[in-house]
């Protein structure tokens, strides 16, 4: 998905939770998500809402707090990040993965 920014009205216009892509990429530029007048956070959170699990939890000790981790994370992205979800299923459970490709 390549919308420069406007990730999150892209992606509230399907429903990941009903219906969940098998794979999504997106580059995550937090400043151009300000500029067009949405909060990085809210990307990250509806993301992680759908069900997707997110890595970052792991990378930032000492903060306990959701949102605050998401910020934390944004906080140190210089300028953007390459990320790729992977969601499906393994027997009855379903899985969800994001993983962060590479930083810039």
């Amino acid at each position: 998905m390549d919308v420069e920014g406007y990730e999150l009205r892209a992606l509230r216009g399907v429903n990941l939770t009903r219906f969940p892509f098998q794979y999504l990429t997106f580059e995550f530029f937090p400043l151009m998500v300000k500029a067009s007048g949405d909060d990085p956070v809210d990307i990250l959170t509806l993301v992680r809402d759908a069900g997707y699990k997110c890595d970052y939890e792991k990378k930032i000790n000492g903060i306990t707090n959701k949102e605050e981790l998401l910020e934390a994370f944004i906080s140190k992205i210089k300028s953007h990040v390459n990320i790729f979800l992977s969601f499906g299923m393994i027997g009855n459970v379903i899985y969800a993965y994001l993983l962060v490709i590479s930083k810039r």
